[in-house]
């Protein structure tokens, strides 16, 4: 039996896996021509942490996945791309541009969610993330108290898990998207289980120790994401260094509130925050679990085109959490 500190100490996504193992939900998958996708699959209904719904084929997708018991948690739907209210639907949600969807798998996915056949969806393996995003957005919507979607990487090795953030979506936020970028991501923490949240905005500058206009933007972003956030320590404009070395937050920035120790960073575009998660994984050999999008009115999940069926496996996990209300 695992102690209390053993259990403290477990892996975040370990954690996340236990979790969603208890309530699993139905996440559509319309990738089915991707090998990744079919693995991961088999992975994530054998290990049950999600019911897969797969779009396709059904004697086709039985064959490929080829493992009984595998199947026995997995739906398959045959799309009816000629079903009217399919149709009628996807005609109200795109206008004019509705005859370019018509046969495409991803809207279909998100119309079986909309009639109650799915609660999630997970696509990404063969689709850029921008036909995911738009996808999403058209189909589902974003929530009202949201401004703008954006999303967050879980970066993980052994007991060491941050957040990365936004690496997917936002090109250059403004300081009030960079703050509500924050304020979400640290929701999201939430979400998943991390509950002492410290957040530190990443720059080349470490409290004032460079001046630049481009600078202005993360000083702003971090007021307004500390007038907002009030359950986190929030600091910023840091050093990677600064922000998760205490030893270098000492000499740096002796009073900074999170003491070098940040789990959550909020990155200043998309190209640092993008170019940041792979250096993780490729370099530091981090998991880089991910983009889970946020913002959206039901959860939308993109997978990076360099995924394998492990980090599908995960992405179920997060997905099948973030629909879990306890």
């Amino acid at each position: 039996m695992k102690t209390k500190e053993a259990v403290s100490k477990m892996n975040i996504v370990d954690r996340i896996v236990k979790d969603a193992k208890r309530n699993p939900k139905r996440i559509v998958f319309p990738e089915t021509d991707d090998e990744r996708v079919i693995e991961g699959v088999r992975k994530i209904s054998k290990e049950g942490v999600a019911f897969p719904v797969l779009i396709g084929n059904k004697k086709k997708l039985v064959s490929k996945i080829n493992d009984k018991k595998a199947m026995k948690k997995i739906t398959i739907i045959e799309p009816e791309f000629s079903n009217q209210y399919f149709i009628s639907l996807i005609k109200e949600k795109l206008g004019k541009n509705a005859s370019i969807y018509l046969n495409d798998k991803v809207y279909y996915g998100l119309y079986l969610m909309e009639i109650g056949e799915a609660d999630a969806l997970i696509s990404g393996a063969a689709h850029t993330t921008a036909h995911t995003v738009r996808a999403a957005l058209k189909m589902i919507g974003m929530r009202r108290d949201v401004k703008r979607i954006s999303s967050y990487f879980i970066i993980s090795k052994e007991e060491n898990n941050y957040l990365f953030a936004d690496c997917a979506i936002n090109i250059m936020p403004n300081e009030k998207e960079l703050a509500e970028i924050a304020f979400l991501t640290c929701k999201s923490a939430e979400q998943i289980g991390i509950m002492d949240k410290r957040i530190a905005f990443i720059s080349f500058s470490t409290k004032g120790s460079a001046q630049h206009p481009s600078l202005e933007r993360i000083r702003k972003a971090v007021t307004l994401a500390r007038n907002k956030i009030k359950k986190a320590k929030v600091d910023g404009e840091l050093q990677i260094d600064a922000a998760i070395v205490p030893e270098v937050a000492i000499r740096k920035c002796p009073d900074s509130p999170i003491k070098g120790k940040a789990n959550i960073l909020i990155f200043p575009d998309l190209q640092s925050g993008n170019i940041a998660y792979k250096m993780a994984e490729r370099f530091g050999r981090y998991e880089a679990i991910g983009p889970i999008i946020q913002g959206l009115n039901k959860p939308v999940n993109d997978l990076s085109r360099g995924c394998n069926a492990k980090d599908i496996f995960y992405v179920a996990a997060i997905t099948s959490k973030q629909l879990n209300k306890e």
